[in-house]
């Protein structure tokens, strides 16, 4: 409502300056946003209780439905062992990283594979693997830190804290979160995490 109550008395100097502002002050938005969930992950939280990936990750998946149906997309979930975990921080490490395979996709249809194995030493891993654009190996470790970008702005939208919010929750459960790919290639995401919680360690 402002910015039509004031492009009436702007010439076209006044209407780019405007949309700067406009379109700076949503990402100061967003990014305020995304380091309020990143505080969140320690200061509020759930406790650890035993939980079903699977479901989980289909929540997670729902919310991405309509950029599915219309990019032809595919996201398969299949069985997943049950951990001790925070339910609402695995929903938004699994939306997290569903939206990040999303938005760097190819020009072909998104195909994502969620799947877990039960490893020895009481871990399971879970993995999210897509089809698109990749990245170098080089930046796999680069990708988690706060505010790293390895596209411009103009090509990709985002504050650069995805990423670093999963590693946090991974960490927040006493596990890890990597990333292989290669360019063109498409990537997938690994988490590790104890299948159960050593109790009085959730914090």
């Amino acid at each position: 409502m402002t910015k039509i109550r004031c492009s009436q008395s702007l010439d076209s100097a006044g209407h780019e300056y405007l949309s700067v502002v406009i379109n700076s002050a949503s990402r100061m938005r967003q990014l305020l946003n995304d380091l309020l969930e990143f505080s969140r992950v320690a200061s509020i939280s759930e406790p650890f209780k035993a939980i079903d990936p699977q479901r989980i990750a289909r929540e997670a998946a729902d919310i991405f439905e309509d950029i599915i149906e219309k990019t032809g997309g595919l996201i398969e979930i299949k069985n997943m062992p049950a951990i001790e975990a925070d339910e609402t921080q695995i929903r938004r490490l699994f939306q997290n990283l569903i939206g990040n395979a999303l938005k760097f996709r190819r020009d072909e249809p998104p195909r994502i594979s969620i799947y877990a194995r039960q490893e020895e030493q009481g871990i399971c891993k879970i993995f999210v693997k897509d089809n698109g654009i990749g990245f170098d190996t080089q930046f796999a470790e680069r990708i988690f830190k706060p505010f790293q970008r390895l596209h411009t702005r103009g090509e990709y939208e985002g504050t650069g804290m995805g990423l670093t919010i999963c590693r946090k929750i991974a960490e927040r459960h006493g596990g890890t979160i990597s990333a292989e790919s290669e360019p063109g290639k498409g990537s997938i995401f690994i988490v590790s995490l104890p299948v159960k919680q050593g109790r009085g360690e959730d914090v």
